[in-house]
């Protein structure tokens, strides 16, 4: 016998015979209203056209007027929504996974916080405590790459310390994704992540934030004990 919706020859055994499945029966029960389907869709969700006859909604968040996409949001609402930040979790634990991700680069010239804080940890004489951007590769933290590895800012490994100074660029998504997995990465292999956000030193605010956040560290630093 054929089936109603797709004229292929099937043996009758999914409900009553009509079809060959259930996939065939829900799209045979929707073909004739489709059109109907299509405009109360088109209705509810296009509200108008730009002038250049691009098809306009509102975002589902803050009703800003937007094109149509797929995440019904704006760009701002759509990078804040919890959707996009499970996503960016899922892509970068899955590149790594894949042996597909990429560390950040260590470089071969030092941004102004990384050389204040060589100074800040000479004056404090531990300086010749640490290791510079100490490499460690990704293979020895259970992760399947052979090439690649991490940078530590600043490493101590009299006490299994890793220092990072956080410029700017932690603040964006895909890196603190990135940081996180590293993180847990390393601590879970006996090394203690200690990370300070940056500010500037120009102003008396900042000054007296990076005061502080120095005199912390110093402090952890003292009471953490030696390996």
């Amino acid at each position: 016998m054929k089936c109603e919706n797709c004229n292929k020859e099937h043996n009758g055994s999914y409900g009553s015979g009509r079809f060959c499945s259930r996939k065939c029966a829900r799209g045979f029960a929707t073909k004739n209203k489709r059109k109907e389907i299509n405009e109360k869709v088109s209705i509810s969700i296009i509200k108008y056209w730009d002038k250049k006859g691009r098809k306009l909604c509102n975002c589902l968040n803050c009703g800003k007027e937007i094109h149509i996409n797929k995440t019904g949001f704006c760009a701002t609402c759509w990078k804040n929504s919890t959707e996009f930040k499970k996503l960016c979790k899922e892509n970068v634990i899955n590149s790594i996974k894949n042996g597909k991700h990429v560390s950040w680069q260590s470089r071969n010239i030092k941004s102004y916080p990384e050389k204040f804080f060589i100074t800040v940890l000479k004056n404090n004489n531990i300086f010749s405590e640490c290791i510079v951007e100490y490499p460690i590769k990704k293979s020895l933290l259970g992760i399947d790459d052979k090439t690649s590895c991490y940078f530590l800012d600043f490493y101590f490994p009299n006490k299994n310390i890793d220092l990072e100074i956080d410029g700017k660029q932690h603040k964006y998504e895909d890196r603190k994704q990135s940081d996180e997995i590293r993180d847990k990465l390393l601590i879970k292999h006996g090394i203690y992540v200690y990370r300070i956000r940056w500010k500037n030193i120009n102003t008396d605010e900042g000054k007296q934030y990076i005061k502080y956040e120095i005199e912390k560290f110093l402090k952890y630093y003292s009471e953490c004990s030696s390996v």
